[in-house]
């Protein structure tokens, strides 16, 4: 089976693991020592399983507005900081992105879906540095609340987390949902600093500081179906 994929090895991976992504691409989770071969091996054992999983994809993406599936979108909407970024790409070795005034985003080298996905997310976390995390600032501060060091990533699943010590990871698609329901990932993350749970004590917790919140998880749920293709991959 001559199919591309993307290896990742990983010292605490047990065996070989597929994951098909959004873009129908591959990534094959493997441990250290596991030779090429036997991974090839395994993809051409579970064809027939890639092979309905991209269907089911396929099917899924037809269901979605057009603009959801870009890879190299034109322009990318903020809802959470009432912005919208027009993106222009340019030809060259180097993979970049730079600001070209205070709307505008030009990416360079960015003709493979995976590398306009790594600068986009690039740009994301610039932006939720500069506009979502002093916003999560301001409401701990708010609500008597002290979080520590505040990271920005794209996990697949995950809005955020916080750490036994206080430390807070958010997800950069916040900035992709509406402000009010970004506002309440925040306070929900910050919550988990006085309980890390999801005990009737956290929840009145948040309740405290967001009353609404239940309607707002709704929301949350609904946006996840939402998410486009140049951020998920």
């Amino acid at each position: 089976m001559s199919e591309d994929f993307q290896l990742r090895r990983h010292r605490r991976a047990r065996r070989v693991t597929l994951r098909v992504k959004p873009d129908a691409s591959l990534v094959v989770t493997a441990p250290p020592r596991v030779p090429e071969r036997v991974i090839r091996d395994f993809l051409a054992e579970r064809a027939e399983w890639i092979e309905r999983a991209r269907s089911r994809l396929q099917v899924a993406r037809q269901g979605r507005p057009g603009h959801l599936n870009a890879t190299h979108p034109d322009r990318i909407e903020l809802p959470a900081i009432e912005r919208s970024l027009s993106i222009r790409y340019e030809t060259g070795d180097r993979l970049r992105w730079r600001t070209r005034g205070p709307d505008s985003i030009e990416l360079t080298g960015a003709d493979d879906p995976g590398d306009a996905r790594a600068l986009l997310v690039a740009v994301l976390k610039a932006m939720a540095q500069g506009a979502l995390e002093p916003r999560a600032r301001e409401f701990a501060e708010r609500h008597d609340l002290r979080p520590g060091r505040i990271t920005w990533r794209n996990p697949n699943t995950r809005w955020g987390s916080c750490s036994a010590n206080g430390n807070l990871s958010l997800s950069v698609r916040l900035l992709l949902l509406d402000a009010p329901v970004a506002d309440y990932v925040l306070l929900h993350e910050l919550a988990h600093l006085e309980h890390p749970n999801h005990s009737r004590a956290f929840w009145a917790r948040v309740e405290s500081m967001c009353p609404d919140y239940r309607l707002r998880e709704r929301e949350l749920k609904a946006a996840s179906r939402a998410i486009p293709v140049w951020v998920t991959g």
